[in-house]
């Protein structure tokens, strides 16, 4: 099956604009897991590789522990995508990580690029310290091979 517009728009490096998490009754205030200004990095390649390292910022993050941040390496690739070619669902799976417990799974997020901003949002409500949200990372286009 020859790529889609959507698989060719996430190629390349991405830096991190916002980590944010939704409370799950929508009640709650938007909550930064690693501080609002957490930085990072994604780079997609055109063999179905990846790697992403997202960090909080010295001194702005809500948890003290050795496992801030997360680092990790993956084949990926795009299912169920919409014949807009603009979003699907990203699949990674992680082959190399830290934390180490994500390495062997496959993370599945609702992906949408759209002027030069790429938006992973999870599929599910997770567990953040007692509070179930829902992540979403958004990026912005540094390179294109």
């Amino acid at each position: 099956m020859p790529p889609s517009d959507l698989d060719q728009e996430v190629i390349g490096t991405w830096t991190l604009l916002e980590y944010s998490s939704e409370p799950f009754d929508g009640k709650g205030p938007t909550i930064h897991p690693m501080g609002a200004d957490a930085r990072g990095i994604l780079t997609y390649t055109s063999d179905g590789y990846m790697t992403v390292n997202v960090m909080p910022t010295v001194g702005n993050k809500i948890k003290q522990s050795i496992h801030d941040g997360v680092m990790y390496t993956s084949r990926y690739w795009i299912d169920k995508k919409q014949p807009d070619g603009k979003a699907g669902v990203m699949c990674h799976e992680v082959q190399m990580a830290c934390p180490a417990e994500l390495e062997g799974t496959v993370l599945k997020r609702q992906v949408m690029v759209s002027e030069g901003r790429l938006r992973l949002t999870s599929l599910r409500f997770v567990d953040l310290e007692g509070l179930m949200v829902k992540p979403e990372l958004v990026w912005e286009r540094i390179s294109r091979p």
